[in-house]
């Protein structure tokens, strides 16, 4: 009894860090209507950024894919809507990504 309550408890941890976790895409030719993933990436930073604040997930990953963003306002991560998360913004893959 007391090995399969030790399985499901691990099981249990390993589901819950995995429900932690949000990875979200921007590509110069997004769609900020699009749900961020690979396949349909976001068009703006600053709109994966409102979706990584509204997230529960304590990790966000915000890959961008290559290219040059204009962002048309300063990118701003408000501290009190990232209070107990890890955000980490970075070119996907080596790719070569510039804000201007």
């Amino acid at each position: 009894m007391r090995k399969k309550l030790s399985i499901v408890v691990i099981i249990s941890i390993l589901c819950l860090s995995a429900t932690a976790q949000l990875q979200l895409f921007v590509s110069v030719q997004g769609n900020d209507n699009a749900k961020g993933t690979l396949a349909h990436p976001l068009l703006t930073v600053n709109e994966a950024i409102v979706i990584a604040q509204k997230s529960t997930a304590k990790k966000i990953t915000i890959f961008l894919r290559k290219g040059t963003y204009y962002p048309d306002t300063t990118i701003v991560l408000e501290s009190e809507k990232i209070k107990n998360k890890i955000i980490q913004i970075s070119a996907y893959k080596k790719e070569l990504v510039t804000i201007s």
